[in-house]
């Protein structure tokens, strides 16, 4: 894939937020019911309300993971959880710090 196919998925706006997402992985459910699908290959993660409308994207280019993580379990807490399962993505933290 080309750096301008990734700019276009960066680029687009929330209406295919979700759709636009390459591989993306659920990171968990907030504890309003709200669901967070992250994409480690564009650097964001979009934010499903309850009633299945997009309800933020948060672009992770200039921000860790981990820092995302806690910044929801401090605004709104998790009801789910499925961060940093992967090795790869432990790696990736580990490397990063």
């Amino acid at each position: 894939m080309s750096t301008q196919e990734t700019r276009a998925y960066k680029n687009r706006g929330s209406h295919d937020a979700l759709e636009s997402l390459d591989r993306p992985q659920t990171l968990g459910t907030d504890a309003e019911g709200a669901v967070h699908h992250h994409s480690a290959y564009d650097d964001r993660v979009v934010v499903v309300a309850a009633d299945g409308a997009i309800e933020r994207t948060f672009d992770l280019s200039e921000r860790k993971l981990s820092a995302y993580v806690a910044f929801v379990d401090d605004k709104r807490g998790w009801e789910s959880l499925h961060y940093a399962e992967s090795f790869g993505e432990i790696l990736r933290e580990a490397i990063d710090a």
